[in-house]
Order: structure tokens, then C-alpha cells, then sequence
């Protein structure tokens, strides 16, 4: 079957090939050439117009469907309103012209682009994100995929699902108009595998030994039925097994339709829920300061005016009462001092402390536990960092830890800044500190694919190259999930960790298998070069 000639299945033309329209006429043939329906409207002597105008049958209207929708690319474009700050986004149109008109797609000055991939599990259909949340997924108690696993690994199922079905959704937030435009391009459509467990596979061998003994039967009976009958022995035999027939027939044709549906059903699940991810993405984005971060707005305009080192904004609003230091803070209860902190300015950071008191420089947002000192180490100002030691140092404590156990020295690794790392060094912090996932300087340093500051802490700080956290993982597997080539090959020349790439973390994976589930094939294929 070619292109021509499955539009002309579905009454369509060059001009209706579209997704929409091959789905509408799809479903309205599909529904009125039922098997079911049809022998209805045969009994009661009804007809169909879509029946009497068409001359295929169901099987036909679903090859058409499968070839002009298998493999194609499809391209369509979401209107996303944003509204609270972006803490609302809702979807208000589907026309890409209609979008075009009232929002100027492709204004890169004043758009920021985000682009999120989902696929679904080929186990359950659910839609998930490519990455963590879909690997966590499949090791979860509703599947419990693992790298050993028979018949299907987690590896596997995750090539699986992404060789068949993939839908990419891009997403332009447009400041102005205060929206978000999502264009939408997935490839293939979704699968669907049959995992038994070891209670379904007893109930199919009871099944397959009923159904012999049932036959058994069935040959005793004809054959009595042979000797007592020999005027029309055949007749009754053919009735039944042409029934027989039909009757499995319509049954495995329902099952298609069903299985059919339900793939495009968790099409478009997918689309919908990247549409929605790349639409929050993009306004997250600009939001944390990506592209002209003059123009972001967060919550209070004294955290914005913090954030972007306006001192005399920041000053008139505390003398109009318009902004309060321990009120006024964002959803995660990050403070004024915390953005001008993490963004390094020191006279912003001066004259908070100076009318609010030492105790904010302190002060822990709700999130994730950090300060004013973690928030300077994590992007790197050291000038920052300095004055803070010069002008308070009795108050201050490099060494302060988050909810999680991560201090200031381990955000600074991952942040890259080697000059922010020596400093810190230089004021005593524990270069082989561990949080509480049992993670050292090292691990963060791999984490961020900082090669340099990877190379300074074991060279000139001897920090603890070979140590295992928590869950298994070594430096080496850090690195090879971040993709850091340079990481890997130093690890294993030069320091000598697991130089044959067989150390299994509690989930049994090596890491080269976490190299291959982020996707990173070259640099598995490297990190087995010894053995």
C-alpha cells in the first residue's frame, strides 16, 4: 500500500492529510465498518451512509490508518496562557495559524525555548519523561525491572519504548504576550508488551492441558457420533466449525480495535503531558534568569530587585514598607539575601544584614536547607565569599550543612569554580566530607563534569577516589552518568577505579549501563576498553 492509496481508503485527498483530519474520517469509518455494527445494520435493514459509500472493508480502513500514521512525522502547535507567575499554564488553542497571527512565533529576542522528550512505558502505556522518571518507573514495585531481569532487562525495555515511540515538544515563552507557544514532533506510535508473571504462566499451562483434555474428548464423541450417524455425518460438523470460526474471528478483530485505541490513546497522553512540561520549562527558565533576567519577575519585587543588584529599588522599598525582609520571601522560602547572595552582590548583601541582622545571612529557604553561603559557593563568588569572612567571620560558618548534608565546599565543586574550591579548602573545609547519600567532594565534582577541580582534589587534597555512597554508585558511575568522557578515562588511567568497568552499584548496574541509559553509547563502549 502506497501513500495514494491509503487516502483513498479514507476518503481523503492531497489537501486533507493532516493528523486531524486522517484521525476524524479514521474514526468515523472505522466505527461504521465494525464488524459488529454492520451485522446490525444488516438485521434491521438499515443503512449506513458510510458503509454503502465505501467499498473497503475494516482490515483496509486499518492498514490506511497504521501506514499514514506509522513513522510519519507529526507536527502540530499549542497556545499555552500563563498566568500567576507561571504557576498556572493552561492550553487555549490549537490552531498553528491562528498562533502564528497572535504571537509571533520565531521572535527569538524575546522568547526563551525549552524542549522536553516523553515516551510511554511499553509495559503500561503511562507517559513518562526520557531519563530518570522513566527509569525510575520501570525499577518501581509496578514493573521491578532490573539489569538482570528475564526476559526483558530495564535497558531493553527503555530502547524499546524510545526506538518506537518518541514525541519532542518544544516550547517558546513569549514575555510580552506573558504565554507560551508548544509545537509538538513525535516519531512513531506507541507499543505495547505482554510481561506474565509466574501466576499467569501456571494458568496458562492449566489452560493448554484443559483444552488437550477437551479435545481428547471431542475425537471420542465423533467418533461415536460417526458410528451412530452415518446419514449426514458432516453437515452438523461444518455448521459448527464455521461458527466456531466467526466467532473467534470477531473476537480477534475486537481485540485489535481495542488495542488499537488504546495506543492512541497513550499517543495522545504523551503529547498532551510533554506539551504541558515544555510549556513550564520554558517559563521556569526565564523565570531563574535565562535570557534577560532584567525582565524575569519572581514573586515580590524586592527579590527581583535583590536578584539583579538594584540597590537604591531595594532601598526605597524597605523605606515605603513595601518590603519585608522575613515575610516577603518565594514559594521555597528563599529570601532577599539569597538571591543577592547567589548572584554576588556584595552591597546588596551589606545592607541587608545591616537592617535585618547577622541571623539572615543564616537563614535557611524551606527547600533544600541553604543560606546565603551555600547560595555564594553553588555559583562560584569567592569576592563574596572573602567578605563575608572579613566582616563576619564570628557568625558565619563555612562548614554549614543542608537538610540533606551537603555543605558549602560540595556546591562549589559541582559549580566549577576553582578558585571559590581553593578558598574554601584554605578555611578548612573537609574535602572528604560525606552527605547523607554518602557522597564526598568528588562525587559532586563528577556530578557537575568539573575535570579540574576533579584533578585538584585528588592530586593536591587526597580526598578519597575509591569511596562507595550509598547506593553503590562510585565516582566513576557519576561521571559516566553526566556523559564526562575526560572523567572516566582519568578515573580509570590515572587513579586505577574500577579500571574493568565491573563494580555494580545495589541495582546492579556497572557504569557503563548508566552511560547507555543516559544514552551516552560512545563513551560505554570506552569505559570497557580493558577488558
Amino acid at each position: 500500500m502506497n501513500r495514494s492509496d491509503a487516502l483513498k481508503v479514507l476518503n481523503l485527498n492531497d489537501n486533507q492529510c493532516d493528523i486531524k483530519s486522517i484521525r476524524y474520517n479514521y474514526k468515523k469509518l472505522a466505527l461504521s465498518l465494525h464488524p459488529d455494527r454492520k451485522m446490525r445494520n444488516d438485521n434491521s435493514n438499515h443503512s449506513n451512509k458510510a458503509i454503502s459509500n465505501s467499498t473497503f472493508d475494516f482490515h483496509q480502513i486499518q492498514q490506511a490508518f497504521d501506514f499514514l500514521l506509522c513513522g510519519k512525522q507529526q507536527e502540530s502547535r499549542t497556545l499555552f496562557k500563563v498566568a500567576h507567575g507561571g504557576q498556572s499554564i493552561s492550553a487555549i488553542g490549537e490552531d498553528i495559524e491562528n498562533v502564528q497571527i497572535g504571537m509571533g512565533i520565531g521572535d527569538e529576542e524575546e522568547s526563551i525555548t525549552a524542549s522536553v522528550t516523553f515516551t510511554t512505558c511499553p509495559l503500561c502505556l503511562k507517559a513518562f519523561k526520557v531519563g530518570r522518571a522513566f527509569r525510575a518507573h520501570l525499577q518501581s514495585k509496578s514493573h521491578g525491572l532490573t539489569a538482570a531481569t528475564v526476559p526483558l532487562t530495564l535497558e531493553k525495555a527503555m530502547e524499546l519504548a524510545v526506538s518506537n515511540f518518541t514525541v519532542t515538544a518544544t516550547s517558546n515563552y513569549m514575555v510580552a504576550q506573558d504565554s507560551a507557544s508548544v509545537g509538538l514532533q513525535s516519531k512513531g506510535r506507541p507499543m505495547l508488551l505482554d510481561q506474565q508473571t509466574e501466576q499467569q504462566q501456571l494458568q496458562q499451562k492449566k489452560q493448554q492441558q484443559q483444552q488437550r483434555r477437551s479435545k481428547e474428548q471431542d475425537k471420542e464423541t465423533k467418533q461415536v457420533e460417526k458410528e451412530t450417524e452415518q446419514a449426514e455425518p458432516e453437515t452438523k460438523t461444518t455448521d459448527k466449525t464455521k461458527q466456531h470460526y466467526q466467532h473467534q474471528h470477531q473476537h480477534q478483530q475486537k481485540q485489535h480495535i481495542y488495542k488499537a485505541l488504546e495506543l492512541e490513546r497513550a499517543r495522545e497522553r504523551a503529547c498532551t503531558k510533554a506539551s504541558a512540561a515544555a510549556a513550564t520549562a520554558s517559563v521556569r527558565a526565564w523565570g531563574s534568569g535565562a535570557g534577560n533576567r532584567a525582565n524575569a519577575k519572581l514573586s515580590h519585587e524586592g527579590l527581583t530587585a535583590c536578584r539583579d543588584g538594584d540597590l537604591k529599588a531595594v532601598q526605597q522599598l524597605v523605606e515605603k514598607n513595601q518590603y519585608d525582609m522575613n515575610t516577603d520571601v518565594g514559594p521555597n522560602g528563599e529570601t532577599g539575601v539569597h538571591w543577592a547572595a547567589g548572584s554576588g552582590h556584595v552591597d546588596v548583601i551589606l545592607y541587608l544584614v545591616e537592617i535585618g541582622g547577622i541571623e539572615q545571612l543564616n537563614k535557611r529557604d524551606t527547600r533544600s536547607g541553604r543560606n546565603g553561603i551555600h547560595w555564594a559557593a553553588r555559583n562560584g563568588h569567592r569576592i563574596l565569599l572573602e567578605f563575608m569572612e572579613q566582616n563576619w567571620k564570628k557568625h558565619i560558618n563555612f562548614d554549614c550543612l543542608t537538610f540533606d548534608g551537603t555543605s558549602a565546599l560540595q556546591l562549589a565543586c559541582y559549580a566549577g569554580k576553582l578558585s571559590t574550591v581553593t578558598y574554601l579548602i584554605e578555611q578548612g573545609c573537609n574535602v572528604n566530607w560525606k552527605n547523607n547519600y554518602g557522597c564526598n567532594s568528588l562525587f559532586f565534582s563528577c556530578i557537575g563534569a568539573q575535570f579540574e577541580i576533579s584533578k585538584y582534589l585528588y592530586e593536591k587534597c587526597q580526598v578519597d577516589a575509591f569511596a562507595i555512597q550509598n547506593q553503590g554508585h562510585s565516582a566513576l558511575h557519576k561521571a559516566a552518568y553526566t556523559g564526562s568522557k575526560d572523567i572516566c578515562i582519568w578515573l580509570q588511567d590515572v587513579v586505577g577505579l574500577d579500571k574493568t568497568c565491573v563494580l555494580e552499584d545495589r541495582k546492579c548496574h556497572t557504569a557503563r549501563d548508566l552511560a547507555r541509559i543516559k544514552g551516552f553509547y560512545e563513551l560505554a563502549d570506552i569505559l570497557i576498553r580493558w577488558q
